[in-house]
Parts: C-alpha cells; sequence; structure tokens
C-alpha cells in the first residue's frame, strides 16, 4: 500500500519498502516459491565472477579502485547517496562488461559524458501476417546501445517499468536495426493492436547513461 512516510529502501523484517510510480510503497515480503529464470541464474554467476576477480588484482590496482570509487556516487536509493567502495565499483564497472560480452578492466575506466540516451524511434510493420520490428538510431554514437523490451501490452498504455535485455547494437551499426528476432525470442509474437514499449541505454567503458523509451503499436495485418 502507499504510505505517507521518509523515503525507505530495502528489506525489513517482513515489510519491504520501495518508490512505486506513485510515491512511497511498503508490502509484505512473500519469498519466491518458482525456481530461478536462466536470466536469474546468468545474473548470479556474473556478480559471482565479478567479486571474485577483485581479489585476482595486485594492491596497485585495487588502490586504483578505491581511489576512483572515493569520487563516484552510488546511485540515490531511499532519498540518499554516498561514494562507492573499489569493490563495489570494480565489480558494478565490469559486471556490465560482462553483461555484453567484453573484456574486463584491470584499472577504473575514465567514466564518458554519458546523457539521456540519443531518441531512437520504433517502428513495426505486419505483411501476410509476418512481423517486422525495427528501430531507427542515431546517426553517430560510442560504445553500445543495449535494448530492452516490454512484452505486449494494451494499446492505452503510456507508462512501463517491466523490460527484458534483447541485444546490444555497436556504434558501426546500421541506420536502421530490425530486432525482430532478438524481441521473438523474448516474447510471443504481439497481437495487432497492442503496443511494445522498448528502453535503450548507452554503455561506454563499462558506464551506463540515461535510458530513454519509445513505444509504437502493432498495426492490423
Amino acid at each position: 500500500m502507499k504510505v505517507q512516510d521518509i523515503l525507505k529502501s530495502g528489506k525489513r523484517g517482513n515489510v519491504v519498502a520501495y518508490k512505486g510510480r506513485y510515491g512511497q510503497v511498503e508490502r509484505q515480503h512473500v519469498p519466491p516459491r518458482k525456481r530461478q529464470s536462466a536470466a536469474q541464474v546468468r545474473a548470479a554467476n556474473d556478480f559471482g565472477r565479478a567479486s571474485a576477480r577483485w581479489n585476482r588484482l595486485t594492491d596497485e590496482q585495487r588502490d586504483a579502485w578505491r581511489e576512483r570509487g572515493k569520487k563516484t556516487r552510488t546511485h540515490p536509493r531511499g532519498g540518499s547517496c554516498g561514494s562507492m567502495t573499489g569493490q563495489n565499483l570494480e565489480t558494478a564497472i565490469n559486471r556490465q562488461q560482462d553483461f555484453i560480452g567484453l573484456d574486463a578492466f584491470l584499472y577504473p575506466p575514465d567514466r564518458p559524458a554519458l546523457g539521456p540516451c540519443p531518441a531512437v524511434r520504433l517502428r513495426i510493420i505486419q505483411d501476410g501476417g509476418a512481423i517486422a520490428i525495427k528501430l531507427t538510431l542515431p546517426k553517430a554514437f560510442d560504445g553500445h546501445i543495449l535494448l530492452f523490451g516490454s512484452a505486449a501490452l494494451s494499446a492505452g498504455r503510456q507508462y512501463c517499468d517491466k523490460f527484458r535485455y534483447l541485444t546490444a547494437l555497436q556504434a558501426d551499426a546500421a541506420p536502421e536495426a530490425d530486432i525482430t528476432q532478438s524481441y521473438l525470442a523474448r516474447f510471443v509474437k504481439p497481437r495487432p493492436g497492442s503496443r511494445i514499449f522498448i528502453r535503450a541505454v548507452r554503455q561506454e567503458n563499462g558506464w551506463r547513461g540515461i535510458p530513454t523509451r519509445t513505444s509504437a503499436i502493432v498495426p492490423a495485418t
């Protein structure tokens, strides 16, 4: 239920607090009963590998991460944030490198000037029952653009916060990328008249920028 209280985040006893769309929310903690999905298992394994890598660094490398961590702020949570530890920063950066199959950094990389992801435009085509999902990209960008998609929703929806990873596009990608197979590998074929959302976020040197969203309605055949 929605509550009027100071901003809180996380689990305390049997109560879980988090920031919802309309403000502070608290709910009863319910232990998960279903088995972890393949994506959840992969995320846990990536986190374990990134954490273990910290112990294989030299003292010089760990000191470099610690110094950079002092100058790096955590993502605001519960209305507050602070500096990062060297291990937290190294794990965060290299987990995101692992996520798209790139080499890990031994020393902290320079932080690029990443603002909101350049605007992308979603286009959906129906032709004889076949569907094509295409995304118009900015003319030039550095690093990668990571794409996350939603399941088919009602046409009247204007907001979506549940996404699954689709694919990563490189800087030399074509001006219009066909993401049909990436989408259908995660979701069933969307029905005509439904709306799908795509979230795009830039990643460069293990750092991620501010995501942007776009959506389109699936046309009739």
